[in-house]
């Protein structure tokens, strides 16, 4: 039963990567904290998988002025499904709602 469970997701794999079509994402953004601008934060552009870990299709950090911009591209079957995860220290760490991503 696992051989062919693994064999029918090995097959599903491969024709994502034959039919599949290469798929783009552009992210721009600001983000701030406060009124201020949040520096040197994390920037990660993924794309979920129903199957497996996500893909990161691409990082970056913001800039002095918050800034960043990602671009990411993809082969996939069907549509990605992309999203931005921001790591940052906004505050000390603690969760406060006024710190925004402008994206």
């Amino acid at each position: 039963m696992l051989a062919k469970s693994f064999v029918w997701l090995s097959a599903i794999m491969m024709l994502d990567g034959i039919c599949g079509k290469m798929q783009y994402v552009t992210v721009n953004g600001q983000i701030g904290c406060n009124d201020k601008s949040v520096s040197k934060a994390k920037i990660e552009l993924k794309e979920h998988d129903a199957i497996g870990v996500d893909d990161t299709l691409n990082s970056t950090s913001s800039d002095s002025s918050g800034r960043f911009h990602l671009f990411g591209q993809e082969n996939e079957l069907l549509a990605i499904e992309p999203y931005v995860r921001i790591i940052h220290n906004c505050d000390g760490g603690k969760i406060n709602p006024v710190c925004s991503c402008f994206c």
